[in-house]
């Protein structure tokens, strides 16, 4: 039965793999404007516009990654670069992986309360498979982190 339910777990992970990277902006997001987005598999480029006031607000400086599934690992890059890629803009990559947030629960009170959470982080999950994935999330706000495509 131990044997059953470990090899249930663990088969998966090493029969399913995913096959396509991805890439995502850090520090994308100016009051709920997005920079970077992606149209007709190509990824374009917006200028943040700066609202009218009397104290301007420092823009964020957003930065591109594009994330190696087979490495576990992601590596900067330049726009030039990403607009030579053919980008399917969709939240699920063709081979049936999608990135998603970790849990936001604390518990049941007053067990468990002030567990803490993993929602900064985020998992590559399909195909009954979750891998925890390296992006480097910690001291980021939650709108940070902007998914833009699956590489094709």
């Amino acid at each position: 039965m131990i044997a059953f339910v470990a090899a249930s777990i663990y088969l998966p992970q090493l029969l399913v793999q995913p096959k396509y990277n991805f890439i995502y902006a850090l520090n994308d997001s100016f009051l709920n404007q997005q920079q970077y987005s992606v149209q007709g598999g190509k990824l374009i480029k917006s200028e943040f516009i700066q609202p009218d006031v009397t104290k301007p607000r420092p823009l964020p400086v957003p930065q591109l990654y594009m994330y190696d599934v087979a490495k576990n690992e992601s590596s900067a890059l330049s726009f030039e670069e990403a607009q030579n890629l053919n980008i399917h803009s969709s939240a699920t990559s063709p081979d049936g992986f999608e990135v998603v947030s970790g849990s936001r629960s604390n518990g049941f009170f007053p067990f468990f309360y002030g567990s803490g959470s993993d929602y900064y982080t985020k998992y590559l999950k399909g195909h009954g498979v979750s891998q925890k994935l390296t992006i480097g999330l910690e001291g980021l706000s939650s709108r940070s982190y902007h998914f833009l495509g699956w590489i094709q």
